[in-house]
């Protein structure tokens, strides 16, 4: 009786395990639907003053945050109800195509070593298909990324040194 307990849990344990079909893959997550919404910006954990820079690309606008002082690392989703100006919009909506497949469809959080050497945090949260991906961590420094997101994280860290000065 033994022997068939422990073979009964040996097969349930084999079959509750994920098989390659069920394991969700960049082609999984990602269609040729566009990302509708996305939020980006830069944030530090220890700092004093205005720590965070956070905007969110959305019908054809611009959000700046609405966030004082340092991000709590849970409420990234406080912006102005006001649009910023026209152009801000025009220089960031390239993001809305750059976001790489690989990230979309990664169930990684952090990518690279973000804020272990205090150079902050990028955050990225993308809306698809009306599904909220995301919110992930970039380090700001690329010798820490694949390369795959490297082009996506440059791009965007220039866009944020241009909104916020």
């Amino acid at each position: 009786m033994k022997n068939v307990m422990l073979f009964l849990l040996l097969i349930g344990g084999i079959l509750a395990c994920k098989t390659t079909d069920d394991v969700i893959t960049a082609d999984d997550e990602t269609n040729d639907a566009k990302v509708e919404e996305l939020v980006f910006g830069i944030y530090y954990g220890r700092c004093a003053g205005d720590c965070t820079h956070f905007f969110k690309l959305k019908d054809d606008q611009l959000f700046r945050d609405a966030i004082e002082g340092r991000y709590d690392g849970r409420d990234w989703d406080v912006f102005q109800e006001t649009a910023a100006e026209r152009t801000a919009f025009e220089r960031a909506e390239s993001l809305l195509d750059m976001v790489p497949d690989a990230l979309l469809g990664s169930t990684e959080e952090k990518f690279g070593s973000p804020n272990v050497v205090d150079q902050g945090t990028l955050l990225v949260v993308a809306t698809k298909d009306g599904t909220q991906l995301g919110p992930w961590q970039i380090d700001p420094i690329t010798d820490n990324l694949d390369d795959n997101l490297k082009d996506f994280q440059i791009e965007m860290k220039a866009i944020i040194d241009e909104l916020t000065n």
